[in-house]
């Protein structure tokens, strides 16, 4: 199995604005996925490897990057179907392990939109340690710390081919949301010092957390460090670029929903006492207001019947 410019016997299966993408690496014993989208989508997921020719059932072993639901979501329905145990890093699991909803911001955005909390995340069965090359198929990667987005990602490095696992830390000239209530403005400086170690790696393609492939993978580290260093310079560019994804976020996660109901749950969400201000603003309904103009004028969200869509796939 290939797909495009990655070799034989890898797989990439890019998913929506809301769910991780996967990777796929063939595998003597069975196939090896790495991040498996949030619960609610579970069947979705299942749907997607298997139009892929990917047997979920087969599944040698399930890799997870961070402690974000959207990349571990579907971790144990796919090991109760394959009996495939979990590797991560060391951060990860200690983070699985004691069930860190702090970590994995499942109760600070005010809903339970992305988070079951029947569903606690399985407890890792290898830990796999910063600077440790692992064998997965005929491919060895290194795996590299890549703090930012989530403290404790891991990043995995193909010399060989110099293919690039970069998770949420590297999408295509952007990164996933810096939550610097919950981590410390500090987490600027260590997603900077992220991409500035990829850079240093001369990836030939990234494979991103979310957002197709990366072939230009200079020119979208270029473009994410200009970002990172706005948000150092103007705390209200980083507050808009969390705020934006986060509710566009909770509309395909709610969708269909009313704009009264989504201003409900942005006035119960803390992200907006602690951002919002940073955009003039400390009333989340009118703020969402603002933002949900903004999305309908940029066409990334319709009314259906009353109610907010997004024209983007979950």
């Amino acid at each position: 199995m290939t797909t495009g410019p990655l070799p034989e016997g890898m797989l990439f299966i890019e998913r929506g604005w809301l769910n991780a993408n996967h990777l796929v690496i063939d595998a003597p014993e069975g196939p090896i996925l790495i991040d498996t989208g949030h619960v609610q989508d579970q069947q979705f997921t299942l749907n997607r490897l298997r139009a892929a020719g990917v047997a979920p059932e087969s599944l040698s072993l399930i890799v997870n990057t961070h402690i974000h639901p959207d990349h571990w979501g579907g971790n144990r329905r796919l090991v109760e179907l394959s009996g495939a145990p979990i590797a991560c890093g060391v951060r990860t699991a200690e983070a699985f392990a004691r069930n860190d909803l702090r970590a994995m911001w499942a109760e600070y955005f005010g809903h339970d939109l992305y988070h079951d909390r029947s569903q606690p995340p399985l407890t890792a069965d290898r830990i796999w340690q910063i600077g440790e090359v692992v064998q997965l198929g005929r491919y060895a990667f290194e795996i590299l710390a890549a703090p930012g987005h989530a403290p404790d990602s891991i990043a995995l490095w193909h010399e060989e081919h110099r293919i690039l696992v970069s998770a949420d830390a590297l999408h295509d000239g952007d990164c996933g949301v810096l939550h610097v209530a919950i981590h410390g403005r500090e987490i600027v400086s260590e997603a900077l010092e992220t991409a500035r170690r990829f850079r240093s790696l001369n990836a030939a393609v990234a494979v991103p957390g979310h957002g197709p492939l990366i072939l230009d993978v200079a020119g979208a580290i270029d473009r994410l460090e200009q970002r990172l260093l706005e948000f150092q310079q103007d705390p209200s560019k980083l507050a808009r670029h969390l705020c934006g994804r986060v509710l566009m976020s909770s509309i395909l996660a709610a969708q269909p929903v009313s704009l009264d109901d989504l201003c409900r749950l942005a006035a119960d969400a803390r992200w907006f006492d602690d951002y919002g201000h940073l955009l003039g603003s400390r009333d989340g309904a009118q703020l969402t207001r603002l933002m949900v103009n903004e999305f309908m004028e940029r066409n990334l969200v319709r009314v259906d019947n009353g109610s907010l869509i997004a024209n983007m796939s979950r």
